[in-house]
């Protein structure tokens, strides 16, 4: 694992965290189920359960924004607009909502708008890479989407997990 310990969420990895996160038990161990795989709950447990190595989840703005935009297909019945609401009200201490800012857009300025077999990147794509980018060298970002998976990501100075 990186020594930082940062994880950015793409909109269905976010989805799934939502699912699974309960207000009443901030601290609670996250399940190998849905897209969450062996490894990406490894990850994020270890920075749920220990909070002193300073770790963070992390999902960009936009990933909320695409989440309710398409709100009944991501969320799909598994948790309602009032867990998000509330979830952005107190988000958990190893939680950060990343602005989209200068910062952001300093590093979407790097990232190649098309996959390797030129299909366009989707905007929203884009600002998950960038916000890992902003995190730092080593950061995790977990997403599915093929078209990230394409890319040259290891030029991004960020780790891929599914």
């Amino acid at each position: 694992m990186n020594k930082r310990y940062e994880c950015v969420l793409d909109t269905s990895f976010l989805a799934e965290l939502l699912t699974q996160y309960d207000f009443a038990y901030p601290l609670m161990e996250l399940s190998e189920r849905g897209i969450f795989t062996q490894k990406v709950t490894k990850i994020l447990n270890t920075i749920i359960k220990n909070p002193d190595i300073g770790g963070r989840i992390v999902a960009s703005s936009t990933a909320f924004v695409e989440l309710l935009n398409k709100f009944s297909v991501i969320s799909n019945g598994r948790f309602d607009k009032n867990k998000v609401k509330n979830f952005l009200k107190q988000p958990p201490e190893w939680f950060i909502v990343e602005p989209l800012d200068i910062d952001t857009c300093k590093e979407y300025i790097n990232i190649p708008k098309e996959s390797i077999g030129n299909q366009k990147m989707e905007l929203i794509d884009t600002f998950h890479i960038a916000t890992a980018m902003q995190r730092g060298v080593g950061t995790y970002l977990a997403t599915t989407d093929h078209k990230i998976w394409e890319l040259n990501y290891k030029s991004l100075h960020i780790e891929l997990i599914k």
